[in-house]
């Protein structure tokens, strides 16, 4: 009895064909039988498509019964969901500005996809167009701690540099930058000489403080105490006018000023002289008589 209501049952599902209700828009029960005899309760899968971010899917079947896949209602063709699965959709990329152009700067523009706001290629956008607004930067030479430079030209509008006022020979900060100039050395002091001992100078960089040669400062010559300094002059003075007032220095036959003890002993000896010599003229004539 029982088994003729199932082949009954089975009898009317081949006639009929689609007997189950829709339980969704992309799921529909079917119930077949296969070779074995089971009877799939099959639900449709309905295709989705894919975006950017999530992976879509073809249709296929389930069979709520025994947990199989199948790729046709009829379920004579296996799979699975994940061989189902379509690949991800490319990003729908538009154009979108990030950075407006200046006169002095580029602008910036980047690929942004519409649908999940996934950013990708950037590209320039050149700067726009002006009239360049030159300004003069002057040579300054180069020191131990600072560089120079050669006189270049900026323009305040766009802040490109060049060389030339006529604009035609670009250039950058970096390219006309002087090296390092020397060291700008003057002689300092560093211990003063003394009468005892001698002093120290050395040469020190007006800039950087750096210090170069050094060398010796000679001792200072020893300076005469002010009493003995007086009573040498005193001692000059009187002896010139000692000099001064001898009456025998241009006149040997000046006669000697009483108190000058040497002008008289001079004078003693010279006539004893004198008279010697007419006693010995004298003496010698008498003998000759």
């Amino acid at each position: 009895m029982n088994r003729n209501l199932k082949g009954m049952a089975v009898g009317l599902v081949m006639a009929a064909g689609l007997v189950a209700t829709a339980m969704s828009p992309s799921k529909v029960v079917y119930a077949d039988e296969n070779e074995s005899g089971h009877i799939h309760e099959m639900e449709i899968i309905g295709a989705a498509e894919s975006s950017c971010q999530i992976a879509g899917h073809a249709a296929y079947y389930h069979c709520a019964d025994c947990g199989k896949y199948y790729k046709d209602e009829a379920g004579t063709t296996e799979t699975t969901p994940e061989d189902e699965n379509l690949p991800l959709k490319e990003h729908s990329y538009e154009w979108v500005v990030v950075k407006e152009a200046t006169a002095k700067e580029e602008g910036l523009e980047q690929q942004v996809c519409t649908e999940c706001q996934e950013t990708g290629e950037s590209r320039p956008i050149e700067k726009l167009a002006h009239a360049h607004r030159m300004e003069s930067i002057p040579a300054c030479e180069s020191t131990c701690i600072t560089h120079g430079n050669h006189v270049f030209y900026h323009c305040v509008e766009c802040n490109q540099f060049f060389k030339d006022e006529a604009e035609t020979i670009p250039t950058t900060l970096e390219g006309e930058k002087l090296p390092y100039g020397d060291h700008n050395y003057a002689w300092v002091v560093i211990k003063e000489p003394t009468q005892t001992e001698a002093g120290l100078e050395t040469q020190m960089c007006a800039y950087c403080r750096h210090r170069g040669d050094t060398r010796r400062i000679p001792s200072l010559a020893p300076v005469q105490n002010n009493n003995d300094k007086k009573t040498t002059d005193n001692k000059s003075v009187k002896k010139n006018t000692a000099k001064n007032t001898d009456p025998t220095k241009d006149n040997p036959h000046a006669s000697a000023k009483t108190g000058d003890n040497t002008n008289i002993f001079v004078w003693l000896v010279t006539m004893a002289a004198c008279a010697g010599v007419t006693v010995m003229e004298t003496v010698k004539k008498r003998n000759m008589n």
